[in-house]
């Protein structure tokens, strides 16, 4: 192979790899909504206490502190924008079945097929 080839197989290689983690962080993220538990991804520096208190300060009530200081997940009452988080120093809000499955969803309004079998049971 010449190096041509190669540096050409190698800009495909990465050029695919960045497209596929574009196309999970876009289904991964969303807009917090009510009574919904969602991840948020605060600025990198942001301590665990910064961030409960910029939660706070959109009305949002702390469910569980993330694996890093600048992540918490949060519920809401109401509906908040990309514009509330973006001024509280939020820099994602992210889908918590796709980036947090160990979160402890019980609240969730239909069981799953498996909770329905246990029932039976």
């Amino acid at each position: 192979m010449s190096d041509r080839s190669a540096a050409l197989a190698w800009l495909a290689g990465t050029a695919m790899t960045v497209l596929a983690t574009l196309v999970v962080l876009a289904t991964g993220l969303r807009l917090p909504s009510a009574e919904r538990p969602v991840p948020l991804v605060f600025a990198p520096g942001t301590s665990a206490v910064e961030a409960i208190g910029r939660l706070a300060a959109l009305d949002g009530r702390l469910i569980a502190t993330g694996g890093f200081e600048n992540v918490v997940v949060a519920q809401f009452a109401r509906d908040v924008g990309y514009g509330a988080l973006r001024k509280a120093g939020v820099w994602l809000a992210l889908e918590p079945l796709a980036f947090g499955g160990c979160l402890d969803l019980r609240a969730s309004p239909e069981p799953t097929p498996l909770s329905r079998r246990d029932e039976t049971t």
